[in-house]
């Protein structure tokens, strides 16, 4: 059996929490606004619109059939 390891020190795990946090402001201040569902796509994956169309269509299938 293995044994877990302890600290002495109480608020050792308060510590470790915390400084995972980050403020969400903060995190998405540069970010661009999103308009269109289009604004997501990356150039290189989507040539041409029809494509983006239809991969979200295919998304939206999936979706929708998981729904019932």
């Amino acid at each position: 059996m293995e044994e877990a390891d302890m600290s002495t020190n109480p608020d050792a795990a308060a510590t470790a929490r915390q400084s995972d946090h980050v403020d969400l402001d903060e995190l998405f201040r540069d970010a661009p606004v999103l308009k269109t569902p289009h604004d997501l796509a990356a150039p290189e994956l989507f040539p041409d619109d029809a494509e983006f169309d239809e991969f979200l269509a295919s998304v939206r299938a999936d979706r929708a059939g998981d729904l019932t």
